[in-house]
């Protein structure tokens, strides 16, 4: 048997030595804490560089894709539409035809019109009718300066042409 103040001796023995084992956990887990932070942060730049590759790699195949998208769609569109002014007869392109603007200069004046595939000479009756509407004048005997117009593109010109 053994006496009080025995135990207790043994007891606080036993629990220096337990607070001593949980001190050099407590050290230890905090090496491999400190450890592991720095070689998060010794490794991010390089995840966030691979990460930020990626994504733009996966954004410029997707603009390149919608970019050859648009680009089929318009060469399709330009082949209807030269198939379609293939089709129409003289009569329907004559009438086709559009004056889009008149300048009286003092040379004579100058004509911007939508030609539909024909020349100033095979339009000239439109041209010189519409072109005397614009004008609000007659322009017989008159010699007129024909610039094609072509959407966005500049004038281009396409002749002149005697208005009878």
């Amino acid at each position: 048997m053994t006496t009080w103040g025995n135990e207790a001796g043994e007891f606080g023995a036993r629990r220096r030595q337990a607070s001593e084992d949980t001190d050099r956990g407590a050290w230890s887990r905090l090496w491999v804490g400190l450890g592991a932070g720095l070689v998060m942060l010794a490794i991010y730049p390089f995840y966030e560089y691979a990460v930020h590759a990626k994504l733009a790699e996966r954004d410029l195949r997707e603009a390149t894709r919608q970019m050859q998208a648009q680009i089929q769609a318009a060469g399709d569109a330009m082949a209807r539409e030269t198939a379609e002014r293939q089709q129409l007869t003289f009569e329907q392109r004559l009438a086709a035809v559009r004056v889009k603007g008149v300048s009286d200069a003092a040379g004579g004046p100058v004509v911007m019109v939508e030609l539909q595939g024909l020349t100033a000479a095979q339009a000239a009756g439109p041209i010189c009718g519409q072109a005397a509407g614009w004008l609000k004048r007659s322009v017989g005997g008159e010699v007129l300066r024909v610039q094609a117009a072509r959407g966005q593109r500049p004038a281009q010109d396409a002749g002149t042409i005697r208005c009878n």
